[in-house]
């Protein structure tokens, strides 16, 4: 993941202009790049060339052309990793089930939204990720210095086993 100096970028993706509005003034508090898309394939076309990491979306379910579920389904292609919430006035138990299978979706928010709840889950989904993300370097860090010793212990045991001394220079070659 790059890692880019800045506030944090967000997607908003909702075909009501409205919706777009109010999101952006509450992500806005908290200083928030947000990125905004008034369809599914307008947001994918964003996610595809952004040179921003995004790092959470948020798409309404009921969009025409295209539905939030299976929006953030196909933007699993350009940012995996990244924390996504499924905004729906109708709450579909079938639709809600198959976005969290296949969409990956973290968080279902119900319009209307408190706003400050919306932001307390958008600070610790984040909080959560980047937790994540340095568990998984550090994981990462630990595999590669246990590839490097078990290198360096090879290379010790030839010498052991063949009864030479690793640290004496051998002047006689």
């Amino acid at each position: 993941m790059k890692s880019h100096a800045g506030p944090t970028t967000i997607m908003v993706v909702d075909d009501e202009p409205f919706v777009i509005r109010s999101l952006e003034r509450v992500f806005g508090v908290k200083r928030y790049h947000v990125l905004t898309a008034e369809s599914g394939s307008d947001a994918l076309r964003i996610l595809k060339t952004t040179d921003k990491p995004v790092r959470l979306i948020i798409a309404d379910q009921r969009m025409p052309g295209m539905t939030g579920d299976v929006f953030l389904e196909r933007s699993m292609a350009y940012f995996p990793f990244a924390v996504r919430f499924l905004l729906t006035g109708h709450a579909d138990m079938a639709v809600l089930t198959k976005a969290v299978n296949s969409g990956g979706i973290h968080r279902y928010v119900s319009k209307p939204w408190n706003s400050d709840d919306l932001l307390r889950a958008v600070e610790k989904s984040l909080a959560r990720q980047d937790a994540l993300l340095k568990g998984e370097a550090a994981l990462y860090s630990r595999g590669e210095d246990m590839r490097k010793f078990k290198e360096f212990n090879q290379g010790t045991e030839a010498y052991v086993f063949r009864g030479e001394d690793p640290f004496r220079l051998n002047l006689d070659d």
